[in-house]
C-alpha cells in the first residue's frame, strides 16, 4: 500500500489548509495513505476522527496508527523526509518529488509518480498541489476530516449570539503584517481604506433591505476608535488564527485582499467573497445562494 509523507514548510494556516485539503482528496480518490508533518502543528484545531488526527489519513494500515503514537517515530519520518542521504540509501523504497516554492504539483504528476507501483513511500516536498476535480469531488468527507474543533464552533457562535440584531454578517480579513512587502505592498491596505469598503459594502446592503453587522479579523490591532466612530456595528477581535478563520467561513460574505486564509474561509462555508484592490470601491455584491 502506498503511503505518502508530506514535508514543506510554507506560510502559515491558510497556505498548509489548501495545501492539506488538495493532497487529501488524492488519496481520498487513490485509496492511499497519507502524512502531513507539514500540517501537524495545526492539528489540534480540527476534529480528525476518532481513529487518526487531522494530519493523516490512514484508512489502510493499522500499523501506521499504531507507530505514529509514538513520538520518536514521528520524529524519524521528518527527518527522513528532509534527509536526501537517507532518501537514497532508500531508493527502491521512497520516491521523491521535489517542487520548488513557485511550482506546482498536479493531479498528473502525483499519478505518474505512483508509476505502477501501489507498494511504496512518496515523499513529497511542495506546497502548492493542485487537485482541483478530485477536492471537488471529496469535498464533504474533506471537510468532514477538517471541521473545526468543538471548542472553536462553540466559541464563535457564543461570540455571534452577542451581536445586535442584525439579518446579513459581512466577514472583513484585513490581512497587513507581512503583506507590508508582499508583492511590494500591492494587497497592504490603510485602515481608513478599509473603512470606505466598509461604508459600501453598508450602503449596498441597507439599499437590498438588508440590516448589516461586521466582523472584522486581522494579524494586526485595528484602531477601534476609530471603526467605534462608524455608524454600524463592528465586532473588532482575533483570537486564533483557526478562530477568525471559522468565523469568516459563518458569515454571508467576506471582504478582503487575495489570501489563501480569507479564500479558504470562502470555500469552507461556500461564502462569496470580494477581493479588495486598492484604487477599486464596491460597487455590486455578490449574494451567497442558498436551496
Amino acid at each position: 500500500m502506498t503511503t505518502i509523507i508530506l514535508k514543506k514548510e510554507y506560510g502559515q494556516l491558510g497556505n498548509r489548509l489548501h495545501t492539506h485539503a488538495n493532497i487529501l482528496a488524492w488519496c481520498i480518490e487513490k485509496n492511499i495513505n497519507l502524512i502531513n508533518l507539514s500540517f501537524s502543528p495545526y492539528a489540534n484545531y480540527f476534529k480528525g476522527t476518532s481513529n487518526n488526527p487531522s494530519d493523516r489519513y490512514l484508512e489502510n494500515s493499522l500499523l501506521l496508527k499504531f507507530l505514529l503514537r509514538i513520538p520518536a517515530i514521528h520524529k524519524f519520518l521528518n527527518r527522513l523526509a528532509l534527509s536526501d542521504r537517507y532518501i537514497q540509501k532508500l531508493n527502491s523504497f521512497i520516491i521523491l518529488i521535489h517542487k520548488k516554492e513557485q511550482e506546482c504539483l498536479t493531479e498528473l504528476e502525483l499519478e505518474n509518480s505512483l508509476n505502477n507501483n501501489f507498494f511504496c513511500t512518496i515523499v513529497i516536498r511542495a506546497w502548492d498541489i493542485q487537485c482541483p476535480s478530485l477536492l471537488e469531488k471529496h469535498k464533504n468527507k474533506v471537510f468532514n476530516l477538517l471541521e473545526p474543533n468543538l471548542s472553536i464552533i462553540e466559541g464563535v457562535d457564543k461570540l455571534k449570539e452577542s451581536f445586535p440584531n442584525h439579518d446579513f454578517l459581512v466577514g472583513v480579513h484585513a490581512r497587513r503584517g507581512d503583506y507590508a512587502s508582499w508583492l511590494g505592498g500591492e494587497h497592504f491596505h490603510s485602515w481608513s481604506k478599509y473603512i470606505e469598503w466598509i461604508l459600501q459594502t453598508q450602503i449596498l446592503l441597507e439599499e437590498m433591505g438588508k440590516k448589516p453587522a461586521f466582523l472584522l479579523c486581522s494579524d494586526e490591532t485595528p484602531p477601534k476608535k476609530l471603526f467605534s466612530e462608524l455608524p454600524i456595528f463592528i465586532h473588532i477581535g482575533s483570537r486564533s488564527l483557526a478562530f477568525d478563520l471559522h468565523a469568516l467561513s459563518t458569515c454571508d460574505l467576506i471582504l478582503g485582499p487575495p489570501s489563501s486564509f480569507s479564500s479558504w474561509a470562502a470555500f469552507y462555508g461556500n461564502s462569496p467573497k470580494i477581493n479588495l484592490n486598492s484604487g477599486e470601491n464596491i460597487q455590486s455584491l455578490p449574494i451567497r445562494q442558498t436551496s
